[in-house]
């Protein structure tokens, strides 16, 4: 009989301190990251392969900055008008420049892939985005234009792409380069 009350008390225990919290809660459901919907505009080309959103943390003043990429989402439904996306990242902070590509078939992705980027309003360049540990900032909306890689000079591809130094495959760039701007790495 010792041994059942024993056993009794102890199983009392043990569930009443599952109840009891251990550390950290887990955060949102989302997590740390950027959420934002996508609006294509134009027809799809056929010969598209993928869409993906990148997030970096800099704006890319040069080369090796491209491949400096802070998340991505390359789980973009193919052919449709909206797309709600969710970049998950590893670390809190401000990130510069959110851009989404295209990519098509049996090709790679390149700088004239650039399809859009995050601008609000007036802005003269990508738009920052302020993200905080475990959370994810939302209402990052992003206008792509698949004009823009059939060579169309739309104002989105100077916002997107003005403060880039010359690379090959991007397009110079005429108007606003968002060099007299003020921030920090532009027109460089």
């Amino acid at each position: 009989m010792p041994r059942l009350g024993f056993a009794l008390i102890l199983t009392v225990l043990l569930l009443w301190g599952c109840r009891i919290g251990h550390g950290l809660d887990a955060g949102p459901p989302d997590g740390t990251g950027i959420k934002g919907t996508l609006v294509f505009h134009g027809e799809w080309p056929q010969e598209t392969a993928d869409i993906a959103v990148a997030v970096y943390k800099k704006l890319p003043q040069s080369m090796a900055d491209f491949f400096s990429i802070a998340g991505w989402d390359t789980t973009v439904t193919l052919g449709t008008t909206r797309y709600e996306y969710m970049v998950p990242l590893e670390e809190p902070g401000n990130y510069e420049w959110i851009v989404v590509a295209w990519q098509p078939k049996g090709g790679f992705w390149n700088f004239s892939s650039l399809l859009g980027c995050h601008h609000v309003g007036s802005d003269s360049l990508p738009t920052p985005v302020e993200v905080r540990l475990g959370e994810t900032a939302k209402g990052i909306d992003i206008h792509a234009y698949f004009d823009l890689v059939r060579g169309a000079d739309l104002p989105d591809r100077d916002i997107c792409t003005g403060f880039l130094p010359p690379l090959p495959g991007i397009p110079k760039p005429v108007g606003n380069t968002g060099r007299e701007s003020g921030r920090p790495g532009a027109g460089r």
